[in-house]
This record gives structure tokens, C-alpha cells and sequence, in this order.
């Protein structure tokens, strides 16, 4: 639960798990994140896979991507003092900092960039072109998520 609604697990039949996230209030706003989300497809942000309004605007749903590694909010608060191996932190900044030269890109300013809204998943994606042929993993995937305040540049 956040401060616009409600995510949640669900299982899909074609794509697994996914987040369902309701809002409940101001429509205008969330049909603009629903179509932001549809606009920036990029591997550190965060997908959306589909969108609905019920009840004449007042409850909106989006199915999204699920990331189940946690947040670098919770990650921080897991570890001792708060201090994350400084290779994590490197590969979560550079994909953060790739996102985000992505949005500027195409005229989006995040607005609410923070631990909470920085998402990893625990899946390890495989680089299919390594040296020696064989698949490799790459290591895990930050994500931004969370498009409730986007800007326009």
C-alpha cells in the first residue's frame, strides 16, 4: 500500500505473476501514468502490460511487470548500517541513471526518484552472446517504478 493505492501478486495465465496496481481517485492522473507507461519501454523501467478504469473513472488498475527483489529501500534496511556492497550500488546506479537519460530522451522527468521506487528483480537475465558461446548470467536488474508525479520536460 502507498499513498495512490493498492499493489498486489497476481497470477496471469499468459504472463505469470504480475503486479496489479488499483488507484482510487483522480482519473485525469492516473490515465496519464497508464499512458506514460505505454510511451517509455526501456529494460530499467518498470513494464505495464495492460490498463483499466472501472466505475466511471473512480478505480483505475494497471497489470505491471513483477519484481520480486525487493526495493533498494528495503535492501538498505536489511543489511547492517545501511551500506550496500559497492558493486550493487554501481550496477543499480548505472541502471537507474540509464532509465532516467531514457525518460529525458523522450520529455519525461520521473519526479519521485528514491530507494522506495527503485525496484531489482531476482530473476538473473542470461547474456546469450558470451565469448565462449555458453549463456551467462548478467546479474540481477534495477527498475524504476512508480510514474504517479512524471513531468514533461
Amino acid at each position: 500500500a502507498g499513498g495512490s493505492g493498492v499493489v498486489i501478486k497476481a497470477v496471469d495465465a499468459r504472463l505469470g505473476f504480475a503486479a496489479i496496481k488499483f488507484s482510487c481517485g483522480e482519473a485525469r492522473s492516473c490515465e496519464r501514468e497508464a499512458a506514460l507507461m505505454q510511451r517509455v519501454s526501456h529494460p530499467h523501467v518498470c513494464r505495464m502490460h495492460e490498463h483499466r478504469t472501472f466505475h466511471q473513472g473512480v478505480l483505475s488498475a494497471m497489470c505491471l511487470e513483477y519484481l520480486d527483489g525487493g526495493s533498494l529501500d528495503q535492501l538498505m534496511q536489511s543489511v547492517p548500517d545501511g551500506r550496500v556492497r559497492q558493486f550493487e550500488v554501481t550496477r543499480m546506479a548505472f541502471h537507474v541513471l540509464q532509465a532516467l537519460e531514457f525518460l529525458h530522451g523522450k520529455g519525461v522527468i520521473h519526479r519521485d526518484v528514491k530507494p522506495a521506487n527503485i525496484v531489482r528483480t531476482s530473476a538473473l537475465p542470461v547474456n546469450p552472446a558470451s565469448a565462449d558461446g555458453s549463456a551467462q548470467p548478467t546479474g540481477r536488474v534495477w527498475k524504476l517504478i512508480d510514474f504517479g508525479l512524471p513531468g514533461l520536460l
